[in-house]
């Protein structure tokens, strides 16, 4: 038996790890401890129709416009190993974890909570109920690491981790965002367009939004005054520009600022 199971991310940082402490296996802060690691992300959501009710799968398969958007409320969030790799990979893992009083996450301290999603998926996957603890290093050198196990954060309730919670909400927005593929690609095709899938992602989804908000502003362009000078005389006679017809006609629309370019 040993106090810690230290999961670093990647075999890279699981390197530096034992440079850092002195082995795969030893004694930091009077804890006795034995190192691992992931290889990024080791699972990943069941493909939508394997989420659902039985009765929801032809729903889940289409592409056709009538059966989206989907009831997020429908899906269960279940993942998978992502290959037999990385199931082998969470065995291992799984059978380290029994000899062990608590895991310390080690993966990458990063604004987005990945590191921290990382380690939890790879933690419900072994079904460990026993302590967690959270070590956050600002570098992977000899002194950044040693500093960063001196000052463990308990964070065994996974419920109240906020950057857990970050991360596993922008994935599965992430996740819900693959309906914008099935319904640019049917939109493409229902024009008579011959494409495969139309992928879209969250930067992708954005600019073609702006794309298309700029383009609606062309469309439906109405030419509005803003201001003009004219000169009145004392006797009433208001003096002004002409402007044919025709000019307004061939005027071109000035180009409109989109908000958040």
């Amino acid at each position: 038996m040993f106090d810690y199971l230290i999961l670093t991310e990647k075999k890279s940082a699981f390197d530096n790890f034992v440079a850092a402490l002195g082995g795969e296996t030893g004694t930091v802060n009077g804890h006795t401890y034995q190192l691992t690691h992931a290889q990024g992300h080791l699972l990943e959501f069941l493909d939508p129709v394997d989420q659902v009710a039985p009765n929801l799968k032809d729903k889940y398969e289409s592409w056709e416009l009538k059966d989206l958007p989907w009831n997020l409320q429908d899906l269960t969030w279940r993942k998978k190993a992502k290959n037999g790799s990385a199931q082998k990979m969470i065995k291992k893992i799984a059978n380290e974890s029994r000899q062990a009083q608590a895991i310390v996450i080690a993966t990458d301290n990063d604004p987005s909570g990945e590191g921290e999603l990382l380690a939890w998926e790879i933690i419900n996957a072994i079904n460990w109920r026993g302590p967690v603890y959270r070590e956050y290093h600002d570098d992977e050198s000899k002194k950044g690491i040693q500093k960063a196990l001196r000052n463990l954060r308990d964070i065994s309730s996974q419920k109240k981790d906020g950057d857990y919670i970050k991360a596993v909400l922008r994935q599965r927005w992430d996740f819900a965002s693959m309906q914008a593929t099935r319904v640019s690609t049917t939109l493409a095709r229902s024009e008579g367009y011959r494409v495969k899938v139309i992928n879209q992602g969250r930067l992708k989804s954005v600019m073609l939004a702006f794309t298309f908000d700029q383009l609606q502003r062309i469309k439906h362009y109405q030419k509005k005054p803003y201001y003009e000078v004219k000169f009145k005389d004392n006797n009433g006679h208001v003096y002004a520009r002409k402007v044919r017809k025709e000019d307004e006609e061939l005027s071109q629309p000035p180009l409109t600022k989109v908000s958040g370019l």
